[in-house]
């Protein structure tokens, strides 16, 4: 195996707290001092999220506000707000860091319905406020593919639904997300006291790449252009034909659905879109940390270890998938008793002919991609390619007394 770096566009905000505040002057009155101002906080691994939290906080209370946060994650956190309260707190998101309320509740409104007969529910301590500020990211989701995707129109559709709101709109089948999501954000537009969104673009290396600030009737539209921006700066496996990808962890901190589809070329739902690369076999080698046995996204692998297995919680595994409508993403895969029978079982399964000519690419998770490591039958299409470059002469895999693989340490 050969270790390689993979090069991705890389914009920067370089001061983030004047970003902030020159985007919230675009749709933030005068008007709101002695209001109280709802700012939300998803569930997913933001770069610099906390410092964007506390200064929209810093920015409301020089105008006289009173911010508070509130939490918009649907029914991650094992749909409870004290789970979503820990996922927050896991960001640096809690009152004595951001400086002010973080009111974490799983109580909804019914604000009324769209296409005549789907309810659509909204955080009640939201919708109690005197205006709501949307914070999120925008991104490519890793379920279906649309105009709009993962972003603050989600975040109103499902994010501040809560469990009884997430599950109302997943019931409704991925396939629909391509029209409901924006049906949804619109009706949450018209009768919740929304005052704006500040959207955040990653590059493929998590740095805040943008930050913009939208009045809430630009919203859809500019989170449409918004996502073309993003799909251009998305991380991806640069060699898209292979036999085995070898992934040493899957979480939920890592993609909302374990593994990003994006990246690996498959997904749960069935959904097209997804076939950027063709790998024949992926093994998963282990768990996140954060994830906390959330093995969601275990279902797209076809081989993991028992260490793997044995440490699934299946709670909160099964009532993601019933969640998401997505029982793919919940299934166990081949298992094996050890990381050197499952990468072994899944060149024999990739059927490369022969064996010792597989092309296997080893990655630590889909959200780290810049550094990877390539078998030797891959290094032709290194050499030929703009966007990878050689770091390494190539070694043998490693593995310890368990038969579990030794990588990555040495990469830093």
């Amino acid at each position: 195996m050969f270790k390689v770096k993979q090069i991705f566009p890389r914009p920067t905000v370089n001061n983030l707290r004047d970003a902030v505040k020159e985007e919230l002057e675009k749709f933030c009155p005068s008007s709101i001092k002695g209001k109280r101002i709802a700012i939300t906080a998803g569930s997913r691994d933001i770069k610099n999220i906390a410092e964007i939290i506390q200064t929209i906080g810093v920015v409301l209370k020089g105008k006289g506000a009173l911010p508070f946060v509130v939490n918009a994650m649907g029914s991650h956190g094992g749909a409870s707000a004290q789970g979503q309260r820990k996922v927050l707190s896991e960001y640096g998101i809690v009152e004595k860091m951001i400086k002010m309320p973080v009111c974490c509740s799983m109580q909804t409104v019914q604000i009324g319905c769209v296409n005549k007969e789907i309810p659509v529910f909204f955080d009640k301590f939201a919708m109690n406020a005197d205006g709501v500020i949307v914070c999120g990211r925008v991104k490519p989701h890793t379920d279906f593919h649309a105009e709009i995707e993962s972003g603050i129109c989600k975040m109103m559709a499902i994010g501040l639904g809560k469990h009884k709101g997430a599950s109302t709109i997943h019931q409704q089948g991925i396939h629909n997300f391509e029209w409901l999501i924006p049906e949804v954000a619109s009706l949450v537009i018209k009768q919740t006291p929304i005052l704006g969104a500040i959207a955040i673009v990653e590059n493929a290396y998590h740095d805040t790449a943008r930050i913009v600030g939208w009045e809430p009737e630009a919203i859809i539209e500019e989170e449409k252009r918004l996502l073309m921006e993003s799909k251009k700066l998305m991380a991806q496996i640069y060699c898209k034909e292979f036999d085995v990808l070898i992934i040493d962890e899957i979480g939920k901190d890592i993609s909302g659905a374990g593994m990003d589809p994006n990246i690996v070329g498959r997904s749960c739902t069935g959904m097209p879109g997804f076939d950027s690369i063709k790998a024949s076999s992926i093994v998963v080698l282990g768990l996140s940390k954060k994830t906390g046995g959330h093995a969601t996204g275990i279902g797209m692998a076809d081989v993991t270890t028992l260490k793997v297995a044995n440490k699934i919680d299946f709670g909160k595994l099964y009532t993601n998938s019933i969640t998401s409508v997505c029982p793919m993403g919940g299934k166990l895969p081949i298992i094996l008793n050890n990381d050197r029978d499952a990468i072994l079982f899944s060149i024999k399964a990739a059927n490369a002919v022969p064996t010792d000519q597989a092309k296997v690419i080893h990655i630590k998770n889909t959200s780290d991609i810049e550094k990877i490591e390539v078998s030797e039958s891959l290094l032709q299409h290194v050499e030929d390619s703009e966007n990878l470059k050689l770091l390494s002469s190539g070694k043998r895999m490693k593995f310890d007394e368990k038969m579990q693989l030794i990588s990555f340490d040495d990469f830093e």
